[in-house]
């Protein structure tokens, strides 16, 4: 399993450019390992291109604590766009 945890840089080129050479490269049997969580900006658009282009790969996010006192705790969830 391959998870990209994106965190908060990047662009909606660079969202586009990353799931097109994912098609390109990787078969389905292959996408099905893969979990893209992008930030949460990019989250609606992400969704519709991995359906539009019937991409095998699903899309994750993370919660993230809030406070800067305890250390940070990140969990994932991830679905089927």
């Amino acid at each position: 399993m391959f998870i990209a945890n994106w965190k908060k840089n990047g662009s909606q080129s660079m969202l586009v450019g990353w799931l097109e050479g994912i098609n390109k490269s990787l078969d389905a049997s292959l996408q099905t390992k893969c979990i893209l969580c992008p930030p949460v900006c990019f989250l609606s658009e992400a969704s519709k291109i991995i359906k539009r282009e019937k991409l095998s790969i699903s899309l994750g996010a993370q919660n993230i604590d809030p406070s800067n006192i305890s250390p940070f705790k990140r969990r994932y969830r991830w679905s089927n766009a």
